[in-house]
């Protein structure tokens, strides 16, 4: 958990990130990792991911003067194996976790801020030790085996219009770097898909910021990693209604076969699609109940003035579903009703 804005002894607006440790009784504990970067923001993204124990169970923060990469064995107690900063690649937007060459240590990806001439910032894998991917950029990563050859593949989204850039598609687009037994190499090219794709529904339009949130996990559990993209400011019935979009891995063929999409006017969703309410602001997956079907989580910022909202739709047999699905309000967790609470979280909203 992280809080990228908090004020600490390094200054106003240094930054936290905590580990909550989660037990039979729930959370009942955390810890720190502490920053040794001392610029502001530390927590501005975090991920984690374990491909075994000890130095392969790794979490790494980004800040604006850089990430930190901590490395296991973490302990409740507060400690863990090693604590790594790199301050090569600042400027930090969004950071990600994925074994690419399936080696069984986690590589590193870290996005920066916007960059001039870009469509986003660069995109770096393990970027200690190589430049900055070659055919592409973007503002947001997430990782995971997309066409189940055992090796992690990087999604980036993409959701600045060109606009004079010498990259970037109209609307947004996504770039799927795959893995290999050799990583991801900073020459090698992407896939790219837009609102275009065949498959893909809708149409790639100005300002969709199709791209602007991102969570990559197996929805159907066929053993492949599906894609769910969001973008916020898509013109449903109403203006920036917003809209979420599924992207299934696949084996062969081409990424965008069997795309499906959400909206607050989709049948069994609670709810209204407004003008301006982002749906699809964050997006995140998890089997909350245990039952072996992954749960959908996508939230609105600007749902109710800027109160904010977030659905969640049961997993089911083929994808996630809207019978059953709720919606939980800042009123329902403890929150008041008023502008600018953004339950759910801002995601990308501050900077698209």
């Amino acid at each position: 958990m992280s809080a990228p804005f908090e004020d600490t002894a390094r200054g106003r607006d240094a930054g936290t990130v905590t580990v909550l440790w989660g037990s039979k009784n729930g959370l009942t504990s955390g810890t720190d990792l502490p920053a040794t970067n001392p610029g502001a923001y530390y927590g501005i993204d975090a991920a984690e991911l374990s491909t075994g124990p000890g130095a392969a169970t790794q979490v790494l923060v980004g800040g604006y003067e850089g990430s930190m990469r901590f490395a296991g064995p973490f302990t409740r107690s507060g400690t863990y194996g090693e604590a790594v900063e790199n301050r090569d690649t600042p400027s930090v937007n969004s950071v990600a976790l994925g074994d690419f060459a399936a080696g069984g240590l986690p590589d590193t990806v870290v996005v920066t801020v916007r960059l001039s001439e870009l469509s986003g910032g660069q995109v770096y894998v393990n970027p200690v030790y190589a430049g900055a991917q070659q055919h592409g950029n973007g503002l947001i990563a997430a990782t995971g085996d997309v066409n189940g050859d055992g090796h992690d593949d990087l999604v980036v989204g993409d959701p600045d219009d060109p606009q004079g850039a010498a990259d970037g598609a109209l609307g947004g687009r996504l770039l799927v770097w795959y893995g290999s037994a050799r990583g991801i190499a900073w020459e090698s090219k992407p896939v790219r898909l837009t609102q275009n794709t065949p498959g893909v529904p809708g149409s790639s339009e100005k300002g969709d910021n199709f791209g602007a949130s991102l969570a990559v996990a197996d929805l159907n559990r066929d053993g492949l990693e599906d894609i769910v993209v969001e973008s916020p400011l898509e013109d449903m019935s109403k203006a920036n209604a917003g809209q979420v979009t599924v992207i299934p891995g696949r084996r062969t063929g081409s990424l965008g076969t069997g795309a499906y999409a959400y909206t607050q006017d989709t049948a069994g969703i609670p709810g209204t699609g407004e003008t301006g309410d982002s749906f699809g602001t964050s997006v995140a997956v998890g089997d909350i109940n245990r039952d072996g079907k992954p749960e959908l989580f996508l939230s609105a910022a600007e749902e109710n003035t800027a109160t904010g909202a977030v659905w969640v739709l049961p997993g089911d047999t083929s994808r996630p579903t809207t019978r059953g699905s709720y919606l939980i309000t800042a009123p329902s967790v403890g929150f008041s009703q008023r502008e600018n609470t953004l339950l759910g979280g801002n995601g990308l909203l501050g900077v698209i």
